[in-house]
């Protein structure tokens, strides 16, 4: 459960409005937790075409995330900019001995239920919504 304690009319205006666009728990949608969006300094494993696919590990779980970004290579310690990504697939354009990864990646969930929402003060609301992993 995700837990808002303090905004403003103007802000539970905006969440009420993205959770009508996505039809409540019907559409899902891109989300980035900030408590477990990045990973460092990660050796990928590269496919027969050359590909290196991004992964994230869930306790000893290994699975590709919905979505990247912000990627970074390094190719025997240098950073390189040598490098295309599309659909989580990443292609480095240099040749090196240790490839290594940082990236930023998003979850793909839903609303899971209704959103509670209760004023406290004059413009000032407490927010709570639950968000599921679409698998």
């Amino acid at each position: 459960m995700l837990n808002f304690p303090c905004l403003s009319r103007y802000e539970v205006d905006e969440l009420l409005s993205f959770y009508a666009k996505t039809k409540g728990s019907w559409r899902p949608f891109y989300y980035k937790d900030y408590e477990d969006f990045h990973v460092q300094d990660k050796i990928l494993t590269k496919t027969d075409d050359g590909v290196y696919i991004a992964t994230i590990e869930h306790g000893g779980f290994v699975e590709e995330p919905e979505q990247i970004d912000n990627v970074t290579v390094y190719v025997d310690g240098k950073k390189t900019d040598k490098f295309s990504v599309l659909n989580n697939r990443i292609v480095v354009n240099k040749e090196g001995v240790d490839i290594r990864f940082d990236y930023e990646f998003y979850y793909k969930v839903y609303f899971s239920d209704e959103i509670l929402v209760k004023q406290l003060f004059d413009d000032v609301y407490a927010v709570s919504l639950t968000l599921t992993v679409a698998r």
